[in-house]
């Protein structure tokens, strides 16, 4: 009857259709797999290269605050200048008196 074959030719054609857009989905997951894989492999190599990265900075770090300590000008208190200064002044009386000099020259400069 004719129904029977309008009903059979829908069906073929729903059944063709969902074979199509299965085949388009199964493309599509292959491809979804193989980009999540090779997303998965670039996030590892990543993540080593920044472990790796990290490794040597922290190396650095450590090399640096080494040379910071013998390097870098530390403040020096107030009392540590006087005294310095005092020191200073004493060495230059010393040189003078060994230069044969007066002494008292440095007294009068208001040192």
């Amino acid at each position: 009857s004719e129904d029977e074959s309008t009903a059979q030719s829908e069906y073929d054609n729903f059944m063709n259709e969902s074979k199509e857009d299965k085949a388009v989905k199964e493309m599509d997951i292959d491809t979804y797999t193989g980009e999540q894989e090779r997303n998965a492999r670039k996030l590892h190599d990543a993540e080593n290269e920044l472990a790796d990265e990290q490794a040597e900075l922290d190396t650095a770090l450590g090399y640096y605050e080494e040379l910071k300590v013998e390097c870098v000008k530390q403040p020096i208190s107030y009392e540590e200048r006087v005294a310095q200064r005092k020191e200073e002044v004493e060495s230059l009386r010393q040189a003078l008196q060994v230069l044969g000099g007066d002494s008292n020259i440095l007294d009068s400069q208001g040192a």
